[in-house]
């Protein structure tokens, strides 16, 4: 009898060596649950049997029990690759036989089922074409031959720029306020010289031909020409007082005609109640 409780240990410890075995063979497949090895104490005698101090006769594996805790969920860069959180086993077809796995490696074949490693197609509800849940349980299928094409709508970039490069807009330079000379109708004739980063300097003739009809606007169409360079002009008035204005536009006894490099350009007064909206119509007026 000591002989035979002798080998039931080993056999039992060896049961449990393969369970522990198994266990680390599998730490890293994905859906694995560990398992754990449960033992019983034998007895010689039953439970009624004669004698209060019954010997033991060694110990057997009860059963091989599976911990279906919840595992760790982790990150994977395939979009099909899917984890359950909670109790619940994916759908598999094997080919006409249900599997149920909790192995969430999933992909494509050349069908477009999505199937796992083992090329067992997952199944779930399906859906119609409008998007409705059935109670109709089938191969997931995605379909990729009649897709049809849509432009972007929406792009994100993050970039990283380079510090050794040099700034491509610097400095805002204020001309200040130009003042026609005596008699002048047009912008005089001028010549702008442009400083580059890299130390270069260009010179920008301006109304070289001494136009008289050279507005502000046709300076600023000729300085918007130059590589890196942005410019932009606004309108004030002159010739009689604020209050004699706004008087008149009160009125309504005045008259609007603004033409900029020879193109009459309309001026909406609507809404025209003083000198600064009227200043303000000006510098949003458009050419037609």
């Amino acid at each position: 009898m000591a002989f035979n409780t002798g080998l039931s240990g080993l056999r039992a410890s060896s049961v449990d060596l393969d369970v522990t075995g198994n266990n680390i063979a599998n730490a890293s497949t994905v859906g694995f649950k560990s398992s754990q090895a449960q033992f019983g104490d034998l007895y010689a005698s039953g439970f009624l049997s004669a004698g209060t101090n019954p010997i033991g006769d060694g110990v057997r594996v009860q059963d091989v029990k599976q911990n279906f805790g919840q595992g760790n969920i982790s990150f994977t860069d395939n979009g099909l690759d899917l984890a359950i959180n909670g109790d619940g086993f994916f759908v598999l077809n094997n080919g006409g036989e249900v599997r149920y796995s909790r192995a969430g490696q999933f992909g494509i074949d050349k069908d477009g089922f999505v199937t796992n490693n083992q090329n067992m197609r997952v199944q779930g509800f399906v859906a119609d074409d409008d998007g409705n849940l059935s109670g109709i349980r089938g191969d997931l299928q995605v379909e990729t031959d009649n897709l049809a094409p849509r432009r972007t709508t929406n792009l994100r970039s993050d970039l990283n720029l380079d510090s050794r490069e040099t700034v491509l807009e610097r400095r805002v330079a204020d001309m200040g306020d130009y003042t026609a000379p005596a008699g002048a109708t047009g912008f005089p004739s001028e010549t702008f010289e442009i400083t580059y980063a890299d130390g270069s300097v260009v010179s920008v003739p301006v109304n070289a031909a001494g136009s008289t009809d050279f507005s502000a606007a046709d300076v600023v169409d000729v300085l918007n020409g130059q590589d890196g360079l942005s410019a932009s002009a606004t309108t004030t008035y002159e010739g009689m007082s604020e209050a004699d204005l706004n008087a008149a536009i009160a009125a309504g006894n005045f008259s609007f005609d603004l033409e900029v490099g020879g193109v009459t350009v309309p001026v909406d007064t609507t809404g025209v109640t003083d000198a600064a909206s009227l200043v303000s119509a000006i510098n949003n007026a458009q050419a037609p």
